[in-house]
Formats: structure tokens, sequence, C-alpha cells
């Protein structure tokens, strides 16, 4: 069974789901699943805390700095979250659909927040993604924000800069000719990498495309000059049929350059997944002894799921379910969940 958090946790939006460590040589890392409450405002929740009792931790309300006037930090859609260096880094969207990112040390107060101009705002009912990548110019690790403009043709556009902000972030510029119909997904780079890590460095994102079928799944490798080292169409041309999702997909990998998981909540809202065992290949939809095939899952949503990689190489869902208006939110390891072959 799902570990349900309680009903009095719930939100209208997806979560999103992180693993963080305060400091370099802290053992492992606890999860962090941010979400927008009912209320409209951000939470932070530890969902392993006292696990033992089949409960979460309490949510933690999210601050904003001092020089905000301590104020709560709202959100008009899913937010996004990763550890980056000694920070806890979230992106979101005010309820003008304007884009933010702070960052926090002990995930309640978040400071150094860059807010974008006016004029760059999300597509209504979606928010930025923020992740970690390569920057191939410098071999620094940096940070990309990416949205889908709320303009016509919803194009995905990315930014990229530093935590905290040291110099302007870049203009804004769009990835290619893409676009997308929900936010996007994005993985990230180790909290804190080692060289042989950023020597090997590597960064998916996934969307779900504004093509005839109304958002085949679309993945690729972001590097660090804001374009896709390549993508891939999982459309009805590949092996097992076509991936269709009303909503953005999550991607994730088991440490840096370990398998590639590309999850999505399909048409009937049962979550499916796939992917390699091994890049490459790209992640498919055969039994192909170099990747894993699609799994169908009994747990469903209205929303988009989050993914995230423990230290120890464990796979975990978060997500947003169909019990209850909204849905109460759902925490667990992806081994644990029923599924089945879906060919």
């Amino acid at each position: 069974m799902a570990r349900l958090v309680p009903l009095s946790i719930s939100s209208n939006f997806a979560p999103s789901l992180t693993f963080f460590r305060n400091n370099p040589n802290a053992t492992g890392g606890s999860p962090v699943m941010a979400y927008v409450a009912t209320n409209g405002v951000v939470n932070l929740v530890d969902p392993f805390s006292n696990i033992n009792a089949g409960t979460p931790g309490a949510p933690v309300t999210l601050i904003g700095a001092p020089g905000k006037g301590n104020t709560t930090i709202t959100a008009s859609a899913r937010p996004s979250i990763i550890a980056f260096d000694r920070w806890l880094i979230i992106a979101w969207a005010d309820m003008s659909g304007r884009m933010h990112i702070a960052g926090s040390e002990d995930g309640a107060l978040f400071g150094n927040e860059v807010t974008w101009p006016a004029t760059v705002t999300c597509l209504t009912g979606t928010g930025p993604c923020v992740t970690s990548y390569l920057n191939t110019t410098t071999n620094h690790v940096g940070l990309a924000v990416l949205w889908v403009a709320n303009t016509g043709g919803k194009p995905i556009h990315y930014t990229l800069g530093r935590f905290p902000e040291t110099v302007p972030w870049s203009p804004a510029g769009n990835l290619g000719n893409d676009s997308s119909i929900d936010s996007l997904g994005a993985s990230s780079l180790p909290q804190y990498p080692q060289p042989a890590q950023i020597a090997t460095a590597a960064t998916y994102i996934s969307w779900a495309g504004t093509d005839p079928a109304g958002g085949t799944l679309t993945f690729g490798q972001f590097v660090g000059g804001g374009s896709l080292d390549w993508r891939q169409v999982y459309d009805a041309n590949l092996t097992g049929g076509q991936s269709v999702s009303h909503h953005g997909p999550a991607v994730t990998n088991v440490t840096n350059g370990g398998a590639i998981t590309l999850a999505y909540t399909g048409t009937d809202n049962h979550f499916r997944a796939f992917g390699s065992l091994n890049p490459p290949p790209l992640p498919q939809f055969n039994s192909n002894p170099n990747s894993r095939v699609r799994r169908k899952y009994d747990d469903t949503s209205n929303f988009s799921p989050a993914l995230a990689v423990a230290d120890n190489g464990a796979l975990f869902w978060a997500w947003t379910g169909t019990d209850g208006h909204p849905g109460s939110l759902n925490f667990q390891n992806d081994a644990d969940m029923p599924s089945h072959i879906d060919l």
C-alpha cells in the first residue's frame, strides 16, 4: 500500500521531490516533498519522519527572506525543488505566473531570491522547473530554469545561472522549436558531485508535446549551451506504441550516469514508467536486454508524478492521489508499488 500523507496534507497540484543533505559529510539524505497547500501556500514535508509510526513529519511553511517581510511563499502551480551544493533550491510561479527562485540551508527560511521580470510568465497552471547541469564551457555545475511560456504555441524557454546569484541570469532562450502542454520534468546532478561524476555528468529533461495527440512524451539530454544533445519522441513508430500524457512527465537517473527512468500519467490516469538499465541506449518500450520494459502501476493521479533517487540508489515516487478532493499526497519506494508489464 502507498504511504498516504494525512488528508489534512493535500494539494490542488502535483508535488515535487528531492533528497537533501545539509552538509557534504552527512550520511545519506532526507527526502523533501514540496507542495502547494489548498490555501496556495508552499509547504515542505519530510515523508520519512516517524516512518515507523506510519506518519510523515509536520509540514513546514516556506518563509521568504527577511528583506521580503518574512512572508509566506505562495504559488499558482506545482513548485520545483532540487538539492544544489549546500542549498535546497525551490522555483515557483506566483499568483500572476511570474517566476521566482530561492534557496535555504535549513529548509525553512528561503533567501537570495531571484524574481524574473513581470513580462516573463509561465503558462497558466504550470510552474518553472529548476535543475542542475554541467556547463561544458567552464566545467562548473550551474543551474537551469525551464518553463512553458504563456504565449501562443506554448514554447519551452530556459535561462541559465548560479546560486546564490553572482552574475545576472542569462536572457531567456528557446529550446529549439519544442513546446509543451504542461510543466517539464528534469533530472539533476548529485548534490555534492565528485570530479569523476562531473566528468560524465548528464542532465535529462522530459515534457508532453503539443502534437496532435496532445501530450506525446518527449525526452532529451540538456547540455550547457541551453540546447539538447539529442532528443527522442515516443510516438507510434516505436515498439510498444505511442505514449501520451495530458500532464508533464518526470525523469531521473540513478546516480550520475546511471539508469534513466521516465515516468508519466497515462490518459487513463494510471502511472507508467520505463527506462534504460545503462544508457545509452535510450529508454525503450520493449524487452531488449539493455532496456527495461514499460510498467503500468495500480496507482492513479490527475497530475504529474515526481521522482527522486536516494543515495542508496532506491527510486522513490511522490504524487497527488485521486482519493479526496483535492487529493492527498503519497510517497513510496518504487519497489513497493504494485505494477505489471504493460506492452
